[in-house]
C-alpha cells in the first residue's frame, strides 16, 4: 500500500458474510484503495485494464505523470503490468492469510463461513491443504448453490402469489455467480 493505513484481511471475523468470494472482495477494495493512493514513481508498464483504472481513479496530476512516462520512447516497455504484478503479490499473501485461519481438523465448518469462495481462489486455497482436505471445498460451494436455488424458487413461487418480498436473494445469487468466475484484472 503506497500511503495511508494498511488494510487487514480477517476472514474469521464475525462481520456479516456476503455470498461472494471474500478474497475477491478484499482484492477489489485493496486495488481501488491502492489506485487512489498511487505514486507515479516506478510505474513503467500498464495493461489495458489498469490504464483505464488509472484514468478513472487516480488523481489527474499523478495519472498525467504516469501516462507521460508510458509515452516516453526512451523507456523500454516491460512485458508485465506493474500494477498486476503488485496486486498478484498481495493476492497471494491474502490467500495464505486466508488459509492460515482454517483449522485443518474442522475445515468443513471453517469453509461454511466463506461459502462464496470463487473457483480460482478455491483452487488456490485447496493447494494449501493436503489433497484429501482440499477436495472438501467444492461440496461446500455446491451446497451453497443449492441453498440459493431453493431461495430463488421460493421467490418465484411467492411472486406467483403476488409477493416479491425477500428479493434480497437476487443480490446474494448475483454475488455468488460473480464469485464463481473470479476477479480478473484484464
Amino acid at each position: 500500500m503506497p500511503q495511508g493505513k494498511e488494510m487487514h484481511f480477517d476472514p474469521s471475523s464475525d462481520e456479516p458474510r456476503s455470498d461472494g468470494c471474500p478474497v475477491c472482495a478484499f482484492m477489489r477494495e485493496y486495488q481501488a484503495r491502492y489506485l487512489r493512493t498511487l505514486d507515479s514513481e516506478g510505474i513503467r508498464a500498464l495493461c489495458a485494464y489498469h490504464v483505464w483504472q488509472v484514468a478513472s481513479i487516480v488523481d489527474a496530476v499523478t495519472a498525467a505523470k504516469i501516462f507521460l512516462r508510458l509515452l516516453d520512447d526512451s523507456i523500454p516497455a516491460s512485458q508485465e503490468c506493474d500494477l498486476c504484478v503488485r496486486i498478484k503479490i498481495q493476492e497471494d499473501s491474502k490467500v495464505r492469510d486466508f488459509c492460515s485461519t482454517f483449522n485443518e481438523h474442522h475445515l468443513q465448518a471453517s469453509l461454511s463461513k466463506c461459502r462464496g469462495l470463487c473457483l480460482r481462489h478455491a483452487a488456490a486455497v485447496s493447494s494449501h491443504f493436503p489433497p484429501a482436505l482440499g477436495i472438501r471445498i467444492r461440496p461446500v460451494l455446491q451446497n451453497h448453490a443449492t441453498a440459493l436455488k431453493k431461495g430463488l424458487l421460493r421467490l418465484l413461487n411467492n411472486s406467483n402469489a403476488g409477493q416479491t418480498r425477500h428479493a434480497g436473494i437476487l443480490g446474494r445469487a448475483a454475488e455468488f455467480l460473480v464469485a464463481q468466475r473470479g476477479l480478473k484484472n484484464h
